[in-house]
C-alpha cells in the first residue's frame, strides 16, 4: 500500500514521498551511540529520542526523534550507529548485489 492509498493522518503530513510513491526514509550514520542519540535529540527539539535495536541481521541499531508526546516522529528519520560494513562483510548478507 502506498502513502497515497492510505487515509491522511496528521503525523504523516511532513513525511516526503519518494519516486516510487512510498515514504522516503532518511538514515544518518554516526560512529557511536552517543553521537547518534545527540543528533536524534537535536532533531527532537531536546526531547529524549527513542532507541531501537537492529530489526534484522545486517541492520544497525538506531534512534528515532520523538514528538511532544514522546512517540516516534513520523518523518522517516533514523540516526543509526556502529561500525560501517565493508563490501566484503556485506557479501554474505541476503539481497547483496555487487555495485
Amino acid at each position: 500500500m502506498s502513502l497515497h492509498d492510505r487515509p491522511s493522518r496528521q503525523d504523516d503530513v511532513h513525511r516526503q514521498v519518494g519516486g516510487s510513491g512510498d515514504p522516503r526514509l532518511h538514515f544518518k550514520h554516526s560512529p557511536n551511540r552517543t553521537e547518534a542519540r545527540d543528533r536524534a535529540r537535536s532533531h527532537s527539539g531536546g526531547r529524549t529520542p527513542i532507541h531501537h535495536t537492529a530489526h534484522k541481521p545486517g541492520e544497525y541499531a538506531h534512534y528515532h526523534p520523538a514528538n511532544k508526546d514522546g512517540e516516534i516522529l513520523k518523518d522517516g528519520s533514523h540516526y543509526q550507529y556502529g561500525q560501517k560494513k565493508t563490501e566484503l562483510q556485506k557479501q554474505g548478507e541476503p539481497g547483496w548485489k555487487k555495485k
